[in-house]
């Protein structure tokens, strides 16, 4: 059983990356990203991606290391992907919000991220954008 789920959401406009309480960034990240930058690649327009990390327990090094992917690892492939419009990662936890912020600053890159507490907040923002 993988430890993360992907599911496109057509009408939505979006790809939602849903992870489990056994996701581990350092292990899980590079396959998921591979999965996501595939998904990118084949859309013919601009997409949201909303990163659901509600199940996430994850520590300080996790997170940094996260963070770090986001802005100059892996995960770049999908932060600057020409096809990504923004994201919208998903928790109730404070952490994961101030983590949103930091990324939007010019050390991590502007990377386009905002923060919501529950799935439909996020879906919420996403349906009241402009095309």
């Amino acid at each position: 059983m993988s430890n993360y789920t992907i599911e496109v959401l057509p009408e939505e406009g979006a790809i939602v990356l849903a992870v489990t309480s056994a996701y581990s960034v350092k292990r899980d990240q590079v396959e998921a990203v591979e999965q996501l930058i595939q998904l990118f690649d084949t859309s013919t327009s601009s997409m949201f991606l909303l990163v659901d990390v509600t199940k996430l327990q994850i520590g300080v090094e996790d997170l940094l290391f996260s963070s770090n992917e986001a802005a100059r690892g892996s995960a770049v492939a999908v932060t600057r992907h020409k096809n990504l419009r923004e994201i919208a990662v998903i928790s109730q936890s404070k952490v994961w919000h101030l983590t949103a912020r930091g990324l939007r600053t010019d050390a991590f890159g502007n990377i386009p991220v905002q923060a919501f507490s529950t799935l439909d907040e996020a879906l919420t923002y996403i349906r009241n954008i402009p095309i």
